[in-house]
C-alpha cells in the first residue's frame, strides 16, 4: 500500500490511503469474528453488524467496524503467489492456501492418533464464488455448488484426520496416498 501510496496509483476516495498497520490484538479480533461467523450463518456479512436486535452481534460491533473488516479480508492473504501463472503448465490452483492446508493436516495427524475405523468423506465447501473448480451435485441439499473435497476421518470420534481438496477432475496433491 505504501509503494501504491507514493506512486499516487491510488483513487482520491480510495480506503487504502488512510490504512493503518494490524495489530496482534486486531488480528486476533479478525480472526474471532470469522469464527462467529462460521458459526452463526447470517445472509450477509453487513447482518453482523446491523442495528436490528435479532442481528446485531454486539461484540462485532464494539471491537471493529464493518468497513475495517471489509479492508482486512480484502487485503489479509495466508502466502505470497510465486508459482506460474495461471495456463502455465505447473500452475496450482491452491497456491495460497496449500501452506495453510498442510499444516493443519500436520496438526491432526500430531495431536490425534485414530482409530482403526476409518472413513472416506466426500464433502463440498459450498460457495459460487468465480472459481474453475466449482462444482455441481444437484444430490447435495446444503450446497449444490462448491469445491469437492475429501475427508480422512476417525469413524469412533468423526475427528478429521487428513483433508484433501480436488481441482477438476484430478486431485490437487497426487503424491499423497490416503
Amino acid at each position: 500500500i505504501e509503494k501504491m501510496k507514493r506512486a499516487n496509483k491510488l483513487a482520491p476516495s480510495s480506503r487504502f490511503r488512510s490504512w493503518r498497520n494490524v495489530t496482534v490484538t486486531e488480528l486476533k479480533t479478525y480472526l474471532a469474528i470469522m469464527l462467529t461467523m462460521g458459526l452463526c450463518r447470517r445472509k450477509n456479512i453487513k447482518d453482523y453488524w446491523s442495528h436490528g436486535t435479532h442481528l446485531m452481534f454486539h461484540f462485532m460491533h464494539q471491537t471493529m467496524s464493518l468497513k475495517r473488516f471489509e479492508i482486512l479480508s480484502r487485503m489479509l492473504h495466508l502466502t505470497s503467489r510465486n508459482g506460474p501463472p495461471k495456463g502455465r503448465p505447473g500452475h496450482d490452483p491452491w497456491e495460497k492456501i496449500r501452506p495453510f492446508l498442510d499444516v493443519a493436516n500436520a496438526a491432526f495427524v500430531r495431536y490425534f492418533v485414530p482409530s482403526q475405523n476409518l472413513s472416506i468423506d466426500e464433502s463440498m465447501i459450498g460457495m459460487k464464488n468465480r472459481c474453475s473448480f466449482i462444482k455441481y451435485m444437484p444430490n447435495k441439499r446444503h450446497a449444490r455448488y462448491g469445491i469437492k473435497k475429501f475427508e480422512l476421518v476417525d469413524a469412533q470420534s468423526m475427528y478429521v484426520v487428513h483433508i484433501h481438496c480436488t481441482v477438476g477432475r484430478t486431485l490437487w496433491r497426487t503424491d499423497l496416498a490416503l
